[in-house]
């Protein structure tokens, strides 16, 4: 303070007179860098910002990624869980021969099954005679007096088995939400299960979807293409025009 005092001495100044000229011209150059401080500070934040919701868009990304893959692994092991015991229900049938002479078990089941629907269908014709047989509508009655026949002698047998397969296709079909696309195409499981089953199988299939109570089940089978190639084993070829309706 000596030091300045004795220089504004010399200069001849006031120190009133200084402080006003120092004061004046160096308020306007503290006030440009604190300024400046302000505005490379509000940059800075900006930027890291940026960076900021850059990670946190990345992170999000690995972890929708993530849950996509999980819930891929849960799906998949839950399909092929009742996968596996759908078969064990295929294999544990057992059905009696209707000559008497043994059983039939697991898939050759169906076979049985659908032999007995052939001759309820028979009769069922011949009941009914007084109907027109190129009407559409009498054909469906006879389908399902045939159906109903055959259903009071194998029920026990292919109650659970409709149930369970219905329930197998209602879960792929229920799974999975379309904006995240954790299950990419349902219908490559479909084709998964289509192909556990025999001719016979997709027959008996075909003829409950024209039921009443398989209304539902022939809905899906249509949407994931179970009828689209069916073995030639109508219980009459005009039956095929009922591939394509729902």
């Amino acid at each position: 303070m000596f030091v300045i005092a004795v220089v504004i001495a010399i200069l001849g100044y006031k120190a009133g007179e200084f402080g006003d000229f120092f004061g004046g011209t160096l308020n306007p150059f503290l006030t440009f860098l604190t300024f400046m401080g302000l505005l490379i500070t509000i940059v800075l934040q900006q930027s890291e910002l940026r960076e900021t919701r850059r990670e946190l868009k990345r992170s999000a990304t690995a972890l929708e990624s993530q849950l996509k893959g999980t819930a891929l692994q849960n799906f998949e092991a839950t399909f092929f869980q009742m996968l596996t015991l759908h078969n064990t229900i295929v294999n544990s049938l057992d059905v009696k021969l209707r000559s008497g002479d043994g059983t039939a078990r697991g898939r050759d089941a169906f076979k049985e099954m659908y032999s007995s629907l052939n001759d309820r269908y028979k009769e069922a014709k011949i009941r009914n005679t007084e109907l027109m047989d190129d009407e559409p509508s009498a054909e469906i009655t006879n389908l399902k007096n045939a159906w109903a026949r055959m259903w009071d002698e194998h029920q026990s047998n292919l109650g659970h088995y409709l149930r369970y397969l219905f329930n197998i296709i209602r879960f792929v079909d229920e799974s999975g939400d379309e904006q995240i696309g954790f299950i990419p195409n349902k219908a490559r499981y479909m084709k998964l299960l289509r192909a556990q089953l025999s001719e016979h199988e997709l027959m008996m299939l075909f003829y409950n979807g024209l039921t009443d109570d398989g209304l539902k089940f022939r809905h899906l089978a249509t949407k994931y293409e179970f009828y689209r190639t069916m073995p030639n084993l109508f219980l009459n070829g005009d039956h095929r025009r009922w591939l394509s309706v729902e």
